[in-house]
């Protein structure tokens, strides 16, 4: 990187009181071993807790702290980070999430990617459970997100480890009509510049309950959905999920005559067995339960789980391929409240 450029961390925060201080230790322990001009920005979208004094604090007490910079928008990931790119002070951004935790080499490890011609560097991440969680999330993960294509960039982008060039991004903008999976939209657009992968594998905290990491796949599904429509056969199929929706739709409708069929030849106890037969045999990813790994977790309730979510990536992602014809994308403008640098 040539004296003129730098890093813009980019940090989204919404009532995020009680991880955003460790995140901003972590992020400024790998400012001070980068030997590059870098800044801290954090997008709050309306938070209704101390996560704002608390970073305006973390920023008082350190060193580094004269380089944060705190921005206010409507709450929104999308618009969130579309306003972090516009007040960013450098030619690179770096997404990270508030529950990321970056090791001190983080920032050195990403400015020898940024040496390269790529436009995207896409970060890795490693899941570790939080206390009162469990290991079940970082068991259930590699289950439901194997690689399945041919465009691993696009593929394994997110915004919880993400950099790039702040003019291709500002070029494109992330889209504020999708309700998740903008980074993977974001990375199919800029894919002709290039992609470069980080050998840091900062921790990303497993926090989620099962309730919201349901819903956080069904949202992530719908969005897939769409965009699968939306860009047309050049769009992979991220993580398999569209092959995994429409095996099972075929195996239901089977199981379905099948209970039919038993039903009206006065045997119907092959009802329950063929949707027993369907629950196990078309609710699972094909590719990603082969690739678990023993754990902690007993393998009937990671079974349970697994079916559960593949229930709701199915639904959603067929909700998002039928949404996606009746209504056309909305433009991408964010509404901007405040900013303040």
């Amino acid at each position: 990187m040539d004296s003129v450029s730098g890093v813009s961390v980019v940090i989204i925060t919404r009532d995020e009181e009680d991880y955003i201080e460790e995140c901003l230790r972590s992020v400024a322990a790998a400012l001070q071993r980068a030997a590059v001009p870098a800044e801290i920005v954090v997008v709050d979208g309306q938070s209704t807790d101390d996560t704002v004094a608390r970073a305006r604090a973390w920023a008082a007490a350190s060193p580094i702290g004269r380089t944060l910079h705190v921005a206010h928008c409507d709450p929104g990931y999308s618009r969130q980070r579309n306003l972090g790119v516009r007040v960013a002070a450098y030619q690179w951004i770096a997404f990270i999430s508030a529950d990321v935790r970056p090791d001190p080499d983080w920032l050195r490890q990403t400015v020898e990617c940024l040496d390269g011609s790529a436009d995207t560097v896409i970060g890795r991440i490693r899941l570790v459970s939080v206390p009162g969680r469990g290991n079940w999330l970082a068991e259930l993960t590699p289950t439901l997100y194997p690689t399945c294509t041919d465009q691993p960039g696009v593929e394994r982008c997110s915004n919880a480890h993400l950099i790039a060039r702040r003019s291709s991004l500002l070029g494109e903008r992330f889209r504020e009509d999708l309700p998740a999976c903008e980074d993977k939209d974001m990375a199919y657009r800029l894919r002709d510049g290039g992609f470069a992968y980080s050998s840091s594998f900062p921790q990303h905290l497993a926090r989620e309950s099962i309730g919201r990491f349901f819903a956080k796949v069904h949202a992530e599904a719908k969005a897939l959905g769409v965009l699968a429509s939306r860009h047309g056969k050049d769009f992979p199929d991220c993580f398999g999920w569209g092959r995994c929706a429409r095996r099972s739709l075929v195996l239901s409708c089977a199981a379905a005559a099948a209970a039919t069929a038993a039903g009206l030849a006065g045997v119907p106890w092959l009802s329950p067995l063929a949707l027993m037969a369907w629950l196990v045999a078309a609710n699972r990813h094909p590719v990603g339960w082969r690739r678990r790994k023993p754990g902690s977790v007993p393998w009937i309730a990671l079974r349970l789980v697994h079916l559960g979510a593949m229930l709701w990536i199915t639904e959603g992602y067929l909700a998002g391929r039928i949404a996606s014809r009746r209504q056309a994308p909305a433009p991408s403008q964010g509404v901007v409240r405040a900013t303040a640098r």
